[in-house]
């Protein structure tokens, strides 16, 4: 299952108006965790130890990237809202 589609069409929704951007971006993130559940059941089939324990252990870091970024979004919100506008205007 991939989530790449969901969280596309949350992104043009929101850019469009039809949908607030937070809700968007919980909608991707939610999309994002049902996706690697998903595949993460696909992959306990297989009994492969190792290999449960490697995407295990990679799926369950994404998470806890996502979660930290989705924390730490409110906070850092002012700050790229200021500079994302200037890097546009740099030089390439």
């Amino acid at each position: 299952m991939s989530s790449a589609s969901a969280v596309a069409a949350a992104a043009t929704l929101a850019a469009q108006g039809s949908l607030a951007p937070g809700v968007a971006g919980t909608g991707a993130v939610l999309a994002s965790f049902t996706s690697m559940a998903f595949s993460l059941s696909f992959v306990l089939r297989t009994r492969e130890r190792g290999l449960v324990l490697r995407l295990g252990t990679s799926m369950l870091g994404v998470a806890g990237a996502g979660l930290v970024g989705l924390l730490l979004s409110r906070q850092l919100e002012p700050w790229f809202a200021q500079w994302l506008p200037a890097l546009g205007r740099l030089p390439h």
